[in-house]
């Protein structure tokens, strides 16, 4: 298994992401988010230019709960490589996704946030043949410095599905989530409100990476 950093964009305006996220891929980022609140400021162009002139993988964060091939649609045709539906979707929305992502060579991520229950949530996706299970903070447990670390420990013995991991990471307290079973480490706010992104990529791609 190969670790991987993921730059979530949250912003709001598109220039900004396009520069903060072409300073993350020069520090080293492997996939690069076009976040909700620049999707939904956006539009789903936001995708296509973030693609286009970053040229790296990139997940569109649309938290998909219905219209799961239509939307799913939206965002491969816009260039995504990864879009994420929310785990309380239900299974025909998932299965949609899935099917139209597939299609795309594409691939869907579970989104967890919200979820109460992550075991019984990972044993409705488990044979919907999805790519990844994101686990995250809402972005006020982020703020707090709150990490999902109680949920992962519930899946990383049991999950046949590479995890992710979002919310409140940064260089500093990265190491604590470098747990078995994690593929992605989604870092926002730590690389975009920081003075020098692409240094501050660089320093969470060394630990994540053990480079």
């Amino acid at each position: 298994m190969k670790r991987k950093l993921q730059v979530a964009l949250d912003m709001t305006s598109i220039s900004e992401a396009i520069k903060i996220g072409g300073e993350a891929a020069e520090g080293g980022a492997d996939i690069i988010e076009a976040g909700t609140p620049l999707i939904k400021k956006e539009g789903i162009s936001a995708v296509r230019r973030i693609k286009n002139e970053l040229g790296l993988p990139t997940l569109a964060d649309l938290k998909i709960i219905d219209f799961g091939r239509r939307e799913a649609e939206f965002a491969f045709d816009a260039g995504a490589d990864i879009v994420t539906v929310l785990g309380s979707a239900t299974t025909k929305t998932v299965e949609e996704a899935v099917e139209v992502a597939h299609a795309y060579g594409g691939r869907i991520a579970i989104d967890l946030i919200g979820v109460y229950d992550v075991i019984a949530s990972y044993n409705h996706v488990l044979p919907l043949k999805v790519d990844y299970i994101y686990l995250q903070s809402g972005l006020g447990e982020a703020v707090e410095g709150k990490m999902p670390l109680d949920d992962v420990k519930k899946l990383f013995d049991v999950s046949k599905i590479p995890l992710g991991i979002a919310g409140g990471l940064d260089a500093e307290n990265v190491a604590k989530a470098l747990l078995p079973g994690i593929e992605v480490f989604v870092v926002g706010g730590a690389i975009t409100h920081s003075c020098d992104p692409a240094d501050e990529t660089r320093r969470l791609v060394r630990t994540i990476k053990g480079a």
